[in-house]
């Protein structure tokens, strides 16, 4: 068994098959395979790659998508795609439990680095995050909540399930669109050309959409690009389901599916709110439930934000984590005053603190989901 570190981009794409059938069989969000990590780091990324790997006889048993900085006057570690705040992790071949030592033994090889993980998925028992024992400088910090939509079973018996609230706002999008003579059609878009069609309809959503709330602008400036790759990249591979409704044969709202296992992960969604009174986001998540029945997927991943309208439609939930962990105290405490000054005070430190197993998290940590600290070892 043995740990390497990718430091280019000829190095990290020729680990993307491995890679991509490893992040499938862990079931990691599509913020950690290789055709999400790849186009982020050619169109956005900076610093150096620091894509850790550990082998053996052939087999990829374990991978941390991660690439180094400047920060701070700190050199730091982050998970690829941090610019927009992703959904990742390590990606550990189950029933490896030496190859994810070794993993996170490589990942801070040297005392000069801290790493800080911004959007780190949780697990529940034997997947939670573990820390090599000689890392004593360590901790962990609930960010944020993901709401998830469990898609086995019957269709019919998940909608019937759903709120009577979000029921009322069907039936009135239906009689409005009755009154309006305006049919409401949804398009799914898996494949490369069907990107190509629909690319100026999407545009179209995310001008309306961002003119009336400002968030990023996936679709034009900088971040094109890396999401036209990102689109098409996807599509090629049979990871894409983007979803496109048309209220009265205008483009009224879309959102990304991106596959990784057999789960698809909600991302980007947009809407004109000309036509908020069709309900759209709601319509897309519904015909995104009915895909995700339909192909045999088990999961849909809402992604970030413990939203009122997340909540109508989701049955499951895991927790988001920041952690940060050096082998040098000083640069632990270095970096950590750094991101208080910054920051006007780190929501951790004023969270609720408990102890608890290294490198296995804490119990009840769940209850807090802005800022508790899961774990903060002496």
């Amino acid at each position: 068994m043995r740990a390497a570190i990718a430091t280019t981009m000829s190095e990290m794409e020729a680990l993307a098959g491995r890679w991509a059938a490893l992040a499938d069989q862990v079931g990691a969000r599509h913020c950690a395979q290789p055709f999400w990590c790849t186009n982020w780091w050619a169109h956005l990324g900076c610093g150096r790659l620091h894509v850790v790997t550990v082998e053996s006889d052939g087999a990829l048993l374990a991978l941390a998508p991660l690439y180094r900085e400047r920060h701070l006057g700190v050199d730091r570690i982050r998970l690829l795609g941090s610019t927009f705040g992703p959904v990742s992790e390590m990606l550990v071949m189950p029933g490896q439990p030496e190859a994810e030592d070794l993993l996170w033994a490589t990942v801070l090889d040297d005392t000069r680095w801290v790493a800080d993980l911004h959007g780190y998925r949780d697990f529940a028992g034997d997947r939670r995050p573990r820390r090599p024992d000689d890392v004593r400088h360590w901790r962990a910090e609930i960010v944020d909540l993901c709401r998830t939509i469990g898609t086995t079973g019957s269709v019919e018996a998940y909608l019937d399930d759903r709120p009577a609230s979000l029921k009322r706002k069907f039936r009135r999008a239906e009689r409005a669109a009755q009154e309006k003579g305006a049919d409401l059609e949804i398009i799914v878009v898996t494949d490369l050309d069907g990107v190509d069609r629909h690319l100026e309809e999407v545009g179209r959503v995310f001008e309306a959409g961002e003119a009336s709330n400002p968030r990023l602008q996936f679709l034009s400036g900088e971040y094109r690009p890396f999401t036209l790759a990102a689109l098409r990249a996807a599509a090629a591979e049979q990871r894409l389901a983007l979803f496109l409704l048309r209220v009265g044969g205008e483009p009224a709202a879309s959102a990304f599916g991106y596959r990784s296992g057999t789960t698809l992960s909600y991302s980007a969604p947009r809407f004109d709110p000309r036509f908020g009174w069709a309900s759209p986001g709601h319509q897309i998540l519904r015909a995104m439930v009915e895909h995700a029945f339909r192909t045999e997927l088990t999961e849909i991943d809402l992604l970030h934000g413990d939203l009122a309208y997340k909540r109508e439609w989701s049955d499951g939930h895991y927790d988001l984590l920041r952690l940060m962990f050096s082998r040098s105290a000083v640069l632990h405490a270095v970096y950590q005053a750094a991101v208080r000054a910054k920051a006007g005070g780190f929501r951790g430190l004023l969270g609720r603190s408990t102890s608890g197993t290294p490198g296995h998290g804490t119990e009840g940590e769940a209850a807090d989901h802005s800022g508790a600290l899961v774990e903060r070892p002496a």
